[in-house]
């Protein structure tokens, strides 16, 4: 059964319903190492009927012919490949309690977290794929903090209308001979 060789990736040929195309490994040396690399698959070694499925290529990486699309020669597998960046510095999941991660969430950041196995790429900050496993780390960041900025605007405004209900009843409870003192209608938005 033919199946794609990145480890995370479930697409087979009989399970394949966007109907992504395969791609063999290819035979050249420097290109295959390049895949082998990027597939970052520990203890594993590609055959000849290893596969990779158009999921992981852009779309400027084919050839379009008349019937089909070819996969250019230099084209390397750059989406949806597993990122392996130096341990910089440890995240805890736990910092941040307003925000709580999938269970998927977690993985990609312990992925992202989790040292680079290949030696050869001390540089990896500087390829075209780690700079944007960086910028999309920064930008999920900034959404963070932009979310957490607003729970805790919703929070002050609620401990305010607390405060002003609780003075509504205190007033109520202060005034003799009112017979509408206990019609007091709380609504939670």
């Amino acid at each position: 059964m033919v199946s794609c060789s990145l480890a995370e990736c479930p697409v087979t040929r009989t399970d394949n319903p966007n109907k992504y195309t395969f791609h063999r490994i290819p035979r050249s040396p420097a290109m295959r190492a390049k895949w082998v690399r990027i597939i970052n698959r520990p203890d594993w070694t590609p055959t000849d009927n290893s596969y990779i499925c158009s999921k992981h290529f852009e779309q400027r990486q084919f050839i379009q012919r008349k019937l089909y699309r070819v996969l250019m020669k230099e084209a390397i597998p750059t989406l949806f490949v597993p990122v392996h960046l130096p341990r910089t510095k440890p995240v805890s999941l736990n910092a941040n309690k307003d925000i709580t991660l999938s269970e998927s969430s977690q993985s990609l950041v312990q992925r992202v977290h989790t040292p680079y196995r290949d030696s050869s790429t001390s540089n990896l900050k500087n390829s075209q794929w780690g700079k944007r496993a960086i910028q999309q780390n920064l930008l999920l960041k900034q959404k963070i903090e932009k979310q957490n900025h607003i729970i805790k605007k919703l929070r002050d405004k609620v401990k305010i209308m607390m405060k002003e209900i609780s003075d509504l009843k205190e007033a109520a409870k202060d005034k003799p001979g009112d017979k509408h003192k206990n019609d007091i209608i709380i609504i939670y938005v």
